[in-house]
């Protein structure tokens, strides 16, 4: 499948490799091999295992040989081939298991006889830098979204109405607008809100970093610091976007650098919010009705498909689902939710008494003990 055919996500992977591996070689000239390592390894756990396989498993999946399912394969397996290469002076044997594997000896005989990878002109054009960041940004805000879900007490499986996104510079708002189907779909969000004062979600605060601005202010620390303290809305606006303030003192000036003030967000009722640098991002954590039998639902499913696991059944297998214990606000969860979690569970049909079935299961959803019976048609 031709580069500029395939997905987004395809293109983005495939320029994080060609970028690492120009990284790769520069440390390798630099005799810094602990750097070189770390670069390898960052890029297989967060870019290819925990962003790229685990957002394109239903591709990887899905029956059929489409164009965009083939585009999916080629691209983990240069991906994989390019790694195997790379890895192999600090993983020898690994390495070659899985060149091998990759290529079924039809390339060279060992990965060690094989060339170590420099770009060709072409993968050097394939290079994407804006998308890179893109992306980057994108891996951020869900990373700081997940971190105030558990902050919250909120678990990823129960939607949520709306994350907020606020940034004074426009191409980060830009970004995140285009990002916004994968960020709603990595935490389970109905929206992605964008804007450019924060004010109306939280009130920010700015504490001086004693630790660093110790050595700078001396005898003044203490003023200091009460300066820093008071900052308006206006100063901390004004900080963030410049990267610096400037602070005068009994004629003494101090100029105060990100590293010596900490922007501190505290989330106006109903909602969570962090902000980091120039950003802050916030979730509304109000509930309605109808947002809880989804989250019920979505719990309901995860337990289904572990019983699916335990009764031994094949990943096609249509089922009958029985279920007993279920309150009146559980039931009509269910009852709302059917076509999603029938969708999901591959269930012909939901019943709400249990005479016998081939798994019987045992299950605690939002303090409801359940019986879950599943019948294989």
């Amino acid at each position: 499948v031709p580069f500029d055919k395939r997905p987004e996500i395809d293109r983005w992977i495939l320029s994080r490799l060609y970028s690492m591996v120009n990284e790769v070689n520069t440390h390798f000239e630099k005799f810094d091999l602990t750097r070189a390592a770390r670069t390898i390894s960052d890029y297989v756990i967060d870019d290819v295992s925990n962003w790229y396989v685990r957002r394109n498993r239903r591709r990887f999946w899905k029956s059929g040989s489409s164009e965009d399912k083939l585009a999916a394969y080629q691209t983990l397996h240069e991906v994989l081939l390019t790694v195997s290469k790379l890895m192999a002076p600090y993983a020898p044997f690994l390495s070659d298991e899985l060149y091998l594997s990759l290529t079924d000896g039809k390339k060279e005989a060992s990965v060690h006889l094989s060339a170590y990878p420099q770009l060709s002109s072409e993968q050097q054009a394939f290079i994407d830098t804006e998308l890179e960041n893109k992306m980057h940004l994108a891996q951020k805000v869900v990373t700081i979204a997940r971190a105030l879900r558990n902050d919250a007490q909120i678990k990823v499986r129960q939607p949520l109405a709306e994350l907020i996104f606020v940034s004074a510079d426009e191409q980060e708002r830009r970004f995140i607008q285009e990002m916004a189907p994968i960020i709603a779909e990595e935490l389970n969000v109905k929206e992605v809100v964008l804007g450019s004062d924060a004010s109306q979600i939280v009130r920010l605060k700015a504490k001086p970093n004693f630790r660093v601005l110790g050595a700078k202010a001396g005898k003044l620390m203490g003023r200091l610091a009460d300066t820093i303290k008071n900052f308006d809305s206006e100063q901390i606006r004004s900080f963030r976007e410049n990267g610096f303030e400037h602070i005068s003192i009994d004629g003494h000036e101090f100029r105060l650098e990100p590293e010596d003030v900490e922007i501190t967000a505290e989330a106006k009722e109903g909602y969570v919010a962090l902000s980091e640098r120039q950003i802050t991002v916030a979730l509304n954590t109000t509930l309605s009705d109808e947002l809880l039998q989804e989250g019920f639902a979505r719990e309901f499913v995860n337990r289904v498909q572990n019983f699916r696991k335990e009764a031994g059944l094949e990943v096609t297998d249509h089922i009958l689902i029985a279920v007993e214990g279920l309150n009146e606000t559980g039931k009509q969860a269910i009852e709302s939710q059917n076509a999603y979690i029938s969708n999901e569970t591959l269930a012909d049909a939901i019943e709400f008494t249990m005479d016998k079935a081939d798994f019987i299961g045992e299950t605690n959803i939002n303090g409801q003990v359940l019986r879950i019976g599943l019948n294989k048609r």
